[in-house]
Formats: C-alpha cells, structure tokens, sequence
C-alpha cells in the first residue's frame, strides 16, 4: 500500500515481537502491540493450563476485577464458542454486563474479540487473546486486522516449541537458555 510505515499494524507488532525470550514475554509484548494496534481498550492473553485443562491469563492490560479472568474453566460458554468456531478471529457483544467477560473495558465491555494464537491441541485452543472495547464500532473496525495478526502471532510463538507447558513452567523457560 501507499500509506506510511507507522500506518502498518502488522510492521509495529512484528517490532514489538522481535526479541524472543520466552513464550510468556513474548506473549505480553505482542498483547501490548495489538491494542495499540486495534485501539483495544482491555486485552488478555490465555495460555491452557495442560494439567486442569483451565485457562490461565498470562497478561491483562486494562482489566479492572482479574480476579473475574483470572482462571477460567473450559466450561465457559465463551470458551467453548472459541474452540467450535472455525474462524481465528470471534466477535462477541456483551449485553449482560453482569458477565465475567464485562470485566474488561474497565468493567463496560460491550464488544469482545478472541483471536486464536495456539495450534489446535486436541480439537481445544492452546492460547488466545482476548480483546475489549467500550464501542461496538470501534471492535467492528479493528475485526478486518485481526486475522493478519493472528497468522503473525502463531508463527512467531509456534517458534516456542508445540510441547505442553503449565504457564508457571513457561516463566522459568528462558532462565538457563543463555539468551
């Protein structure tokens, strides 16, 4: 396209991603890329738990109550939209406010985003982001970006190797590497 660099979404995530540590940094900085990006206002990053099964949030930018986000059984309804949608991207409204997911937004997300970053591990999502906007618009717009996104992110984590990892062994993965 035509337009300047600093106009490139996906030139300012790859930016943001170039420094590889770990799975978990990696996460984080590419979180904080997208809703820059996409002008989310909330963002959290989940990696599976291969032992429970439950979500975990590796990163929350913008989350008022964590404690709502912070382990999330697969058993959510949200969760299991996730997995059984085909496509790596799934927008949501949010007309309940009272729902675990009206937590993001500062506690007034009406409009979510998933977007899938994991490979499929046994038909389940291993990772995802998960995004939160105030307006309904404003996540319609960001909706045309996020698959792009999404195919950088899973090439740029699936450099962290396939095998299960809980998220507290993901911390401790880069100590030792001489990185």
């Amino acid at each position: 396209g035509g337009r300047p660099r600093g106009h490139d979404p996906l030139g300012a995530i790859m930016a943001a991603t170039v420094l590889r540590r770990s799975r978990r940094e990696t996460l984080g900085h590419l979180l904080e890329a997208v809703v820059r990006v996409v002008r989310a206002e909330s963002a959290v990053a989940y990696l599976v738990d291969p032992r429970t099964s439950q979500l975990e949030a590796a990163y929350t930018i913008g989350v008022d109550h964590f404690d709502q986000i912070a382990r999330v059984p697969a058993t959510d309804p949200l969760v299991q939209a996730i997995n059984t949608h085909r496509q790596d991207v799934l927008q949501v409204e949010v007309d309940n406010p009272s729902l675990r997911w009206a937590a993001l937004a500062h506690g007034k997300a009406r409009a979510l985003a998933a977007l899938k970053i994991g490979p499929p591990r046994g038909g389940a999502i291993d990772q995802f982001l998960l995004l939160g906007w105030r307006s309904k618009r404003e996540a319609q717009h960001a909706a045309d970006r996020l698959p792009d996104i999404g195919r950088y992110a899973r090439q740029v984590l699936a450099g962290f190797g396939q095998q299960d990892q809980s998220p507290d062994q993901v911390i401790h993965e880069a100590e030792g590497t001489g990185l």
